[in-house]
């Protein structure tokens, strides 16, 4: 997750989703790391415009991303096809 100190909509994405994210069966196949827009993570893939921005990655490679948060209903939507699309089973 590419978030922002001052982002409202990272922290409504932490209130409504992030305490309990690591619990999901997704967070459990992706978990969470935390890294600011600047960061030296980021090398090599597409450049983030907006925050939060949620980056699937294996191995150093992007699988997907969600740009921003509108809404649980919507992140866990985007996430669950995100997952689907590559190859990643949360459902046991």
């Amino acid at each position: 997750m590419v978030d922002d100190p001052a982002c409202h909509y990272c922290r409504r994405w932490n209130k409504e989703v992030g305490g309990g994210y690591s619990r999901t069966a997704e967070g459990r196949a992706a978990p969470l790391k935390r890294v600011g827009r600047d960061s030296k993570i980021l090398a090599g893939f597409a450049p983030v415009i907006y925050t939060p921005t949620f980056i699937l990655a294996q191995n150093g490679r992007e699988l997907g991303r969600i740009t921003g948060y509108p809404g649980q209903l919507y992140f866990w939507e985007e996430l669950s096809q995100m997952m689907s699309s590559a190859g990643i089973n949360t459902k046991g």
